[in-house]
């Protein structure tokens, strides 16, 4: 019997990091994956409405400023924005569960 309330908090930590880890970073990264997308989609065609042949130097340097913006949102990794997110649920996780060892040892 001790023996099975020891380890209590690890297989109900282990039960708890699917629905506050794994599918919560698998949501996470399908949004921002898809954000990374739609901006990209959007700049691209900001930068075809640019005249081409009759192009001002107002025209010139929108593109290059949306040049460096497509160059910096292809360089976002999605996976690591969601990283802190996941960790403050993993860590809520623990938490629960060492608050539930704790209480169970005090009151045997």
């Amino acid at each position: 019997m001790v023996k099975t309330i020891l380890y209590t908090p690890v297989i109900g930590s282990m039960i708890m990091i699917l629905p506050t880890a794994v599918y919560p970073h698998y949501i996470f990264y399908k949004i921002l994956s898809k954000a990374k997308e739609d901006k990209l989609d959007t700049l691209e065609e900001n930068i075809k409405k640019i005249p081409s042949r009759e192009a001002t130097i107002g025209d010139l340097i929108q593109l290059n400023k949306l040049s460096l913006e497509i160059e910096k949102t292809k360089e976002v990794k999605p996976w690591l924005i969601d990283i802190k997110a996941v960790f403050q649920l993993l860590g809520a996780a623990v938490t629960s569960q060492t608050i539930t060892l704790i209480i169970n040892i005090i009151t045997k």
